[in-house]
C-alpha cells in the first residue's frame, strides 16, 4: 500500500499569487529603481499585513538581476521571523531559500532556514527521509544544493509532471511510496516505471503546475488552443525558458518539447 503523502504549502507557493497592500506591490520597483528607505518601510508593511510573500519574491529577483540581494537580506530575515510567528513556516522557509538561491549569503540565512524547514514539516510522514536524502542539516558543506534538493523532494507529489531530457520525455507522478522510497511515474508513451526518491531528483525536472509541457500530459486540447489562439503566449513561455532571448534553433528545441516538430513546428 501507499503511503499518504500529505499535500504540502510548498506545492502552491511557486505562483505565488500577491495579496495586494497600499505599498507592497512595489517592492520590486522600489528594488530596481534603489529606493532603499522606501523599499524598508514598503516591505515591513508587506510582512506585517499578512499578504503573500509573492511581492518579496519579486523583490529579490529585481535584487539579484542587480546583484544586490544582500541588501535585502535584513529585510527577508524580518519577513521571515513575522512569517514564522504567525504559523506560516513554510513560507518563511519558501522566501529565505529562494532568496538564498539568487545569491543571499547562506552563512546569513541558512540556521533561520533549518528553523523554519523544521517548524512546517517535521510533523510530515517524509520529514526525515527528505531531510535525510537532501542532507538538511546544520553546516551542510552547500546549502544551495541541500535547499535545491529538498524543495523538489518537497514536489514530488501524485501528478505533477516530470521531464526527463535524455530520453523517457514527459511523464506523471503516480504515487509516492515512502516505506521503500519509490516514485511510479507514467510516461507519456503509457509505459511505466518506478524510481528510487534519490534517483528521481537527480535525473528529472519537476515542472510547475503553469508550464505549458505539463498541458502535453494533462490537457493536449488546452494545449492545441494555446497554440492556435494564443500562439504569442507560447513564445513568450519559450524566451522565459530561455532568459527572454532566443534564437530559432532554441525556440525549435523548446517547441519540441511540446510535441511541435518538423512540419508542425515550420507551419506555426
Amino acid at each position: 500500500m501507499k503511503d499518504a503523502h500529505t499535500r504540502h504549502p510548498v506545492a502552491s507557493l511557486s505562483t505565488n499569487e500577491a495579496q495586494p497592500t497600499s505599498l507592497a506591490p512595489n517592492l520590486a520597483l522600489l528594488v530596481r529603481e534603489a529606493r532603499w528607505d522606501e523599499l524598508e518601510t514598503a516591505w515591513t508593511e508587506l510582512a506585517l499585513g499578512s499578504a503573500s510573500i509573492g511581492p518579496a519574491l519579486e523583490a529579490v529577483s529585481a535584487a539579484a538581476s542587480r546583484r544586490e540581494v544582500q541588501r535585502c537580506l535584513p529585510f527577508v530575515r524580518q519577513h521571515a521571523e513575522i512569517l514564522g510567528g504567525a504559523s506560516r513556516a513554510a513560507e518563511a522557509a519558501e522566501l529565505l531559500g529562494s532568496t538564498m538561491l539568487l545569491g543571499g549569503s547562506p552563512g546569513e540565512l541558512a540556521r533561520l532556514l533549518l528553523q523554519n524547514a523544521e517548524a512546517a514539516y517535521s510533523i510530515q510522514p517524509f520529514w526525515e527521509i527528505y531531510r535525510e536524502i537532501a542532507g538538511l542539516r546544520e553546516n551542510a558543506p552547500d546549502m544551495r544544493v541541500v535547499w535545491r534538493t529538498f524543495r523538489k523532494l518537497l514536489a514530488l507529489e501524485p501528478g505533477r509532471v516530470l521531464y526527463h531530457a535524455a530520453g523517457w520525455g514527459l511523464g506523471q507522478i503516480e504515487g509516492v511510496t515512502l516505506a521503500i522510497r519509490e516514485v511510479a511515474v507514467r510516461f507519456q508513451s503509457g509505459r511505466k516505471d518506478r524510481f528510487p526518491l534519490q534517483t528521481t531528483v537527480d535525473i528529472f525536472e519537476v515542472l510547475e503546475p503553469h508550464d505549458l509541457r505539463c498541458l502535453v500530459v494533462r490537457d493536449p486540447a488546452e494545449l492545441d488552443r494555446l497554440l492556435q489562439s494564443e500562439p504569442l503566449e507560447v513564445l513568450r513561455w519559450v524566451l522565459l525558458r530561455n532568459d527572454g532571448k532566443a534564437a530559432q534553433s532554441a525556440i525549435k528545441l523548446a517547441m519540441g518539447t511540446l510535441g511541435v516538430d518538423g512540419t508542425r513546428f515550420t507551419s506555426w
